[in-house]
């Protein structure tokens, strides 16, 4: 049997058969088993007899083994993904090494170098044109990055009363029989196969009766954080006083994918782990700019009727400022870094008949668009945690204040708590901007980003007068693309 030859080798040459984990997986998932296969296997260096194989060639002889694993699978036709004529071709050219006198290492290689380079054509073929990987990759781009714009609108839509609460016990389940459902129907996508292949789940979730429900296997990572940072709850109330309006629970919304055979080989569950902490910081940054949008619509009703019409202007002034930050923000994660890299990648798949270069492609796409987020550098992901914080208090008190009776004026209190909002927002989106400043030289993408925001040193005038008395003229404080030509 293979797993009887398979212990046999690894006693007597350097391939280690790995035991299968015993760790449940989501069955949301069914393929994840298929996974594990691949990597059953390894090399066991300390048996590797490296005076006649380097530890390169060797690394060539595991991929070529596992492989064919895959290439004989039923699903992969092997009757037709491997020609008799081409692996009997195969069998001879090693055989021919064997009988030789003395062992001859170039010629060997050459041998294993030619096996692996077909072996590895075939898998892409059956990875990449057969299987669609593309299609895939395109998926996971539009839901865990977040690039179809009208789904996410939707989806916020259906969502926002939810949002605002803290997930109750069954949240994961009304979520995706609810909003997630009623966004499909809205859009007319319910049918799409890249739309019934995700679902939204929660990794730990604080419910309402402040206990814990796990409801996933969880990462590495903290199911709240950014980096390894815990977050602040996103209305800006400490979520362990069980406020109703915490929805700091909903930090642990993530999406779970259906990665069919044999695209497992490149969409690992490690790697869908990686786009889940992508799509929290996005995710993030994108209800932040739902909130500040149905702000604006909020102040707009009321810019004219109300009796505190003197007090609209800098308030719709700070909204503004608050948009300006996070829709610069979001277009430069969106535009500048993933549909930048997307297409890369897209170019270096067409671009490749290896299965191995495809997989090293995806794999530095992923790498770098995690870089550009900022997600693993916890400095930044504080700072910018902090600016969305005020932007969720700023927008909770307008809707406190503008849905209240605005016949009375407003108490000195209420026009207190915009005052401390806005101060502590310039402080902290000043601080951003310093902090994304000093990373200028680790990010190199950084540059578009810093253009964005200081256009005309918007940021480097507030930051020169935080502390001045005072605020400065109004005038100093529009935001580039706000001010007049």
């Amino acid at each position: 049997s293979a797993s009887s030859a398979s212990s046999a080798s690894s006693s007597s040459f350097s391939i280690l058969s790995f035991s299968a984990s015993s760790s449940s997986s989501s069955s949301f998932s069914k393929d994840a088993h298929h996974e594990k296969d691949w990597r059953l296997f390894g090399l066991r260096t300390t048996m590797l007899p490296v005076a006649y194989i380097p530890l390169r060639l060797a690394e060539e002889v595991l991929f070529v083994g596992k492989a064919m694993r895959v290439l004989r699978h039923p699903k992969a036709n092997p009757e037709k993904t491997l020609p008799a004529d081409e692996m009997t071709r195969f069998l001879v050219d090693l055989t021919q090494l064997q009988t030789n006198p003395t062992f001859d290492l170039p010629v060997f290689q050459k041998c294993i170098n030619t096996i692996r380079a077909s072996i590895a054509h075939k898998l892409w073929t059956l990875v990449v044109p057969q299987s669609g990987l593309m299609t895939d990759l395109l998926g996971i781009k539009e839901y865990f990055l977040l690039g179809k714009g009208e789904f996410y609108q939707a989806f916020l839509e259906e969502t926002r009363l939810m949002l605002s609460l803290p997930p109750s016990i069954t949240a994961e389940h009304d979520i995706n029989a609810g909003p997630l459902l009623q966004t499909g129907l809205r859009l007319g996508i319910e049918d799409e196969e890249l739309f019934n292949k995700i679902r939204f789940r929660l990794k730990s979730a604080t419910v309402a009766t402040g206990s814990t429900v796990t409801t996933g296997p969880t990462d590495s990572s903290p199911a709240s954080s950014f980096g390894g940072l815990p977050l602040r709850p996103a209305s800006g109330f400490d979520s362990t006083k069980n406020k109703a309006v915490s929805a700091d629970g909903w930090r642990s919304l993530c999406l779970e994918y259906k990665v069919k055979w044999p695209l497992h080989l490149i969409i690992t569950q490690d790697v869908l782990e990686r786009y889940n902490r992508l799509f929290a910081f996005l995710f993030s940054v994108r209800r932040v700019q739902f909130e500040l949008q149905r702000c604006w619509l909020l102040l707009l009703r009321h810019k004219s009727v109300s009796t505190n019409f003197k007090h609209n202007s800098s308030i719709c002034q700070l909204r503004t400022h608050m948009s300006y930050l996070i829709d610069n923000l979001f277009m430069y994660l969106e535009l500048d870094v993933l549909a930048i890299q997307f297409n890369k990648l897209q170019q270096a798949i067409e671009s490749s008949t290896d299965f191995e270069t495809v997989r090293r492609s995806h794999e530095d796409y992923l790498v770098t668009i995690t870089s550009q987020c900022f997600v693993c550098v916890p400095q930044i992901m504080k700072a910018l945690d902090d600016v969305f914080d005020k932007c969720y208090k700023f927008c909770q008190l307008v809707q406190r204040v503008y849905q209240s009776d605005q016949s009375r004026p407003w108490s000195s209190e209420i026009l207190n708590e915009f005052a401390a909002i806005r101060k502590e927002f310039e402080r902290q989106s000043s601080f951003v901007f310093t902090i994304l400043s000093g990373f200028k030289g680790h990010h190199s993408s950084l540059a578009q980003l810093l253009l964005r925001f200081d256009y005309n040193r918007y940021f480097t005038t507030v930051a020169a007068n935080l502390g001045s008395e005072g605020r400065p003229p109004a005038a100093t404080l529009v935001p580039a693309v706000f001010s007049r030509s």
